[in-house]
């Protein structure tokens, strides 16, 4: 996440194309949507990688 001229700009945890939000607009994770993210992270055979 980057913020530039009172934008917000954002990617995917695990990359992706960035997208572009105004702050208002944006908020933190939930518990539940943070806990995706790491298990997903944990899980390349889920992304259709490799392990390296």
């Amino acid at each position: 996440m980057d913020t530039q001229g009172g934008r917000m700009y954002l990617r995917r945890p695990e990359g992706g194309r960035e997208w572009e939000a105004a702050p208002q607009d944006v908020r933190p994770a939930t518990p539940g949507e943070a806990a995706e993210v790491s298990s997903f992270a944990g899980a390349p055979h889920r992304r259709g990688g490799h392990e390296r």
